[in-house]
């Protein structure tokens, strides 16, 4: 028998890649992407118009005041009472309205980092993965601060989904999910969408009269701030729910915006849609069950996206089915092969690299240069807006942060000692004026009469900034996310008064009916009768006829004009709107009864001879430019040499 010759196993390799070197990389990895992550949210963050609203409230609220926007009336102007309730505490300690919500906003998100790293992530490719992704996402970085509720939804449905996928006994998880939803619906009621199909499918596997009960008990803080609700404001949901539902624009062109919508996001933002799309396909191509739901969920989202119009803030509304995807993808989907792996780490480093919009390009000199405010459908880059206001930082680089023109005009009205204030964008404007300031809003959020209206005609203020930017009318006559009210003759004067004083006699008995709900004795019998009736829609018939209005501003000047003949600066007020209007006949008699009664106001001189000049009254013009002069006015060179040719010229003809 042939002897078999002993055989000996070559000598391998040895790989310098030792688990120990391996988990060396990927710490130092994870790591770095922390810190560049870390860097790009505060190189981004700022603060939006709309927080302070919110803000307002919070001030409102740890002086005394109440839950309340106006001090003078329960309207809820917030849309988010969880998150209203995290900022309180912080800020009745510091009293800082910008910081605040700033650096929340940061801690929150970076604890979804780590819990999407550390807690649901499937493979170490994957946490590295999904670093570069959501720096890359303009969507989710803009958004994780911006002092709106953003940063919490995000963190909620994270931490929904660690525990969905959890194996946990089925009707303790359906109690925990349940309470998560309740704490969604209280930072923001329509992020609810995202989860109600992933719970119904819980409740198929596990229809018991327990699992029922559990989840009533999970739902609890619904039930409860909603009891609340009815009971403190007259109304179950926030008043910014009437004022951008109940507009009366037609159903097809509210889709046709949301649809713009989603497009917009794919030209300045492409990434977020790619890979919520991405996600959703995955999810059915590798048959991944557990996510079925959780994915339904996002398509309802996307969907009522379409159906409310989405939003004038690009990319607001897809940063919570975003994460969503993220958290399925980082917690399901494995990317096998060296080369996968590597091709997809090129494409996204090169798309944070060579696209033109990434966060990660963000300067202190950032700012919205693409949108110019708005783009042709109404939607604009906040951040782009406000970041040179409010950007933290700015502040870190010595700047003199917030700033807005808005808070100069609040201060105006603190000197003025004024206590009604129209205006369009009400955040800065109403914290820096403080409680004492009325202000009424145009766009209604914080006006439960206002948000019972049907939209304007025509949006005066939206179409005045179109035709600037485009030369030519909207092609809507409305503005996604402001929906302009009319303003009825009496209103304003409802308001100084605190009567009800309304012109028209039906509106002025809706308007007599929202009184009571929002300023009478909270425990009435006759208030409680009335919050029924009206969320009944009893009392639609008083507004009914009130359809297709225009927007009268100069309602406003003639209520403060009727509430104060002898105030001066109202006759202004009204002259200097037809003014900016180029209505000069008009403006005429109110700035000539101003000098009647203050013979020294420079300004109303000069803009006095302005309308005399387009009038072609050339005499008075100079007379009244002369004037301006004498009392002090700077008057521009150019135009008062075209009014001295005028003027003499017609001296000679005549």
């Amino acid at each position: 028998m042939e002897k078999k010759k002993k055989s000996f196993p070559k000598n391998k390799k040895k790989s310098i890649f030792t688990p120990s070197a391996v988990n060396k990389i990927f710490y130092l990895s994870i790591v770095v992407l922390f810190a560049l992550f870390f860097i790009v949210l505060v190189k981004t963050a700022w603060l939006s118009d709309d927080s302070f609203i919110t803000l307002r409230v919070i001030d409102n609220f740890v002086n005394g005041y109440g839950l309340r926007y106006n001090v003078v009336e329960r309207v809820q102007a917030y849309t988010h009472p969880l998150w209203l309730f995290l900022l309180t505490l912080p800020y009745f300690v510091f009293k800082d309205p910008f910081y605040t919500p700033i650096l929340i906003s940061i801690a929150l998100t970076l604890l979804l980092l780590y819990l999407l790293i550390f807690k649901l992530s499937i493979s170490r490719f994957n946490s590295i993965f999904i670093i570069i992704l959501l720096i890359a996402s303009k969507s989710f970085i803009d958004y994780s601060s911006s002092g709106l509720e953003n940063p919490l939804s995000h963190l909620l449905i994270v931490i929904y989904i660690y525990f969905y996928l959890k194996e946990i006994e089925i009707q303790r998880k359906i109690l925990i999910l349940s309470f998560i939803i309740s704490l969604s619906y209280l930072n923001r009621i329509d992020s609810i969408l995202i989860y109600i199909p992933s719970l119904f499918y819980l409740f198929y596997q596990n229809h018991s009269k327990k699992s029922f009960l559990y989840a009533i008990y999970g739902f609890l803080p619904i039930i409860l701030w909603t009891v609340f609700s009815i009971v403190y404001y007259g109304f179950p949901f926030p008043n910014t729910f009437y004022a951008k539902i109940n507009t009366g624009i037609p159903k097809l062109e509210i889709f046709s915006q949301g649809v713009y919508y989603f497009i917009n996001s794919l030209k300045f933002d492409t990434i977020t849609l790619v890979i919520i799309f991405l996600v959703i396909g995955i999810t059915f191509i590798k048959r991944i069950k557990i996510h079925y739901y959780i994915v339904f969920g996002i398509l309802l989202y996307l969907i009522y996206i379409i159906y409310i119009g989405g939003d004038f803030m690009s990319g607001r509304f897809f940063s919570l089915p975003f994460i969503t995807a993220i958290a399925i993808l980082v917690s399901s989907i494995t990317f096998n092969g060296y080369y996968v792996k590597l091709f997809l780490s090129i494409i996204f480093v090169l798309y944070l690299i060579l696209y033109p919009y990434t966060p990660v390009k963000t300067g202190i000199d950032y700012a919205d240069k693409t949108f110019n405010f708005l783009d042709e459908n109404g939607i604009s880059d906040e951040r782009g807006y406000y970041y040179q206001n409010t950007s933290l930082w700015k502040a870190i680089n010595g700047y003199k942060i917030p700033q807005h023109q808005m808070i100069d005009v609040a201060q105006r009205q603190i000197e003025m000692k004024e206590k009604v204030f129209l205006a369009g964008a009400i955040g800065f404007l109403g914290y820096y004026a403080g409680p004492s300031l009325y202000v009424i809003d145009v766009y209604a959020l914080s006006d439960a009469f206002l948000s019972k209206l049907p939209v304007v005609k025509y949006d005066l203020i939206y179409g005045r900034a179109y035709e600037k930017k485009f030369n030519r009318k909207p092609n809507k006559n409305w503005r996604i996310g402001h929906f302009l009210r009319p303003l009825p003759e009496g209103f304003t004067l409802s308001k100084i008064k605190n009567d009800c004083l309304i012109k028209d006699s039906l509106l002025n008995e809706f308007y007599k009916k929202i009184y009571i709900i929002t300023q009478s004795s909270i425990f009435s019998f006759e208030r409680f009768n009335e919050i029924i009736k009206m969320n009944l829609g009893l009392y639609d018939k008083l507004k009914s006829h009130y359809k297709e209005q225009e927007y009268v501003e100069t309602n406003y000047y003639d209520d403060l004009i009727a509430a104060n003949p002898n105030s001066m600066k109202y006759y202004f007020g009204k002259g200097n709107w037809y003014f900016r209007r180029q209505i000069y006949d008009k403006a005429l008699p109110y700035f000539i009864k101003t000098i009647q009664m203050d013979s020294t106001f420079s300004l109303a001189w000069y803009r006095l001879s302005i309308s005399y000049f387009y009038y072609k009254d050339f005499s008075n013009a100079f007379i009244s430019l002369q004037k301006a002069k004498k009392y002090g006015e700077k008057v521009d060179s150019i135009y008062e040499k075209a009014l001295y040719e005028k003027y003499y010229l017609q001296t000679l003809n005549k």
